[in-house]
This record gives structure tokens, C-alpha cells and sequence, in this order.
């Protein structure tokens, strides 16, 4: 957690208002909650140091193993990418990578209010297109049906 706090300390609040670190923490709550791998989690409390943070590849691979940096990578978000090339780098990264997605995506979907009205709705679509794949690669894992009904309740919110 501290690798995490110090890489996102000059990293500008989310729309909510909290720190981006909250977030991070939150995404491995959401995973040890499913009772997922001390690998999963740490990749989830890290998926967005290298889009975000001031962590590098070579600083995750050395501080996490090969494991946590793999998933990490899975999840980054490169400029210029489309919502299909990351979900391909998601499906790539296989089914830990899904799964920190969902936990991901579940806690953005919980400050949709934040968003502005156009892209609430881009966002909810976006989310659509996490959940389909989710649903493809986990089918009956209990994240996917939680992450469907946050999708479910954000969609009443519009």
C-alpha cells in the first residue's frame, strides 16, 4: 500500500472528490471480498499506476514479480486506445485481469453521479461491453452477477 499511496500522491482527486489512492484501495477490497489471490488484489490495488501514477513497468516488475505487472500491464490504459483494444488487452491478460476489471469498473459505476450526463451515458455502455466479457470469460463467478446489478442500479440513476 505504501508503493501505491507514494506513485498516486500527486495524482488529481476523482470526480467524487476523494483521493485516486481511495479508489485503488477500494478495487482490493472488492477483490479479497471475492476471495481472490494476494496476486489479484495487489494488482488491483495497483491497475492504475502506470496510466495514472509515476510507477514504471520495471519499478512494479521489481517491487511485485512477474505476476502483479503482467495483470497490471493487462489493465493499463495506453493514450489513444479504444474501448475494444483495452477490453482485448483485458481478455489477453485472462481471467485475474477480467476480474480486477469488474472490480474496477463496479467502483467507477458507484460515482457515476459525478460524471457529466453524456459521459454517464458513454460510460454505462462502456461498462455494458466490461460486463459482456465478463460474463464470457468468469460465466458464473459471483463478481460478474455483483458487477451486473451496480451496472443494473447505475442505469436507474440516468
Amino acid at each position: 500500500m505504501d508503493f501505491t499511496a507514494l506513485h498516486m500522491k500527486d495524482c488529481k482527486p476523482r470526480l467524487d472528490g476523494t483521493p485516486a489512492v481511495f479508489h485503488a484501495f477500494r478495487v482490493g477490497i472488492i477483490l479479497a471480498s471475492f476471495r481472490f489471490s494476494p496476486t489479484t488484489i495487489a494488482a488491483g490495488i495497483l491497475h492504475d499506476l502506470l496510466e495514472d501514477g509515476t510507477a514504471t513497468d520495471d519499478q512494479l516488475l521489481h517491487a511485485f514479480g512477474p505476476g502483479v505487472a503482467t495483470l497490471v500491464r493487462a489493465l493499463t490504459h495506453d493514450p489513444g486506445d479504444s474501448d475494444e483494444q483495452i477490453l482485448e488487452r483485458v481478455k489477453a491478460g485472462g481471467i485475474y485481469a477480467m476480474a480486477i476489471k469488474l472490480a474496477d469498473n463496479t467502483d467507477n459505476i458507484r460515482t457515476i453521479e459525478c460524471f457529466e450526463l453524456e459521459k454517464r451515458k458513454w460510460y454505462l455502455e462502456y461498462a455494458q461491453k466490461i460486463q459482456k466479457q465478463g460474463r464470457e470469460m468468469l460465466n458464473i463467478h459471483p463478481i460478474v452477477d455483483w458487477h451486473e446489478q451496480e451496472l443494473f442500479r447505475a442505469s436507474k440513476k440516468l
